[in-house]
């Protein structure tokens, strides 16, 4: 949900670029690791359908915090670009 209202609240300030990037790299997160824990790649252990699932958890909390950071930063008076 933060994911969600994050994202609406940056269209509504405008800016329509960062909540495509922060899904990007919630996008990339969820695969990476949905793929090494359903898997046990490395030195993590073979969790099956539960990895998968808590690939996806640990993306969307990657994405969650993105967001926070860059709402709480505020963007008031920045011109775009610099």
């Amino acid at each position: 949900m933060m994911e969600r209202v994050g994202i609406a609240c940056l269209r509504g300030a405008g800016d329509m670029v960062s909540g495509l990037v922060v899904m990007a790299i919630v996008n990339a997160i969820n695969m990476a690791t949905s793929y090494a824990l359903a898997t046990g790649l490395g030195p993590l252990p073979e969790l099956g359908w539960q990895g998968i699932a808590l690939g996806t958890a640990i993306g969307h909390v990657c994405g969650a915090t993105i967001l926070t950071a860059l709402l709480a930063g505020g963007r008031a008076g920045r011109s775009g670009g610099a």
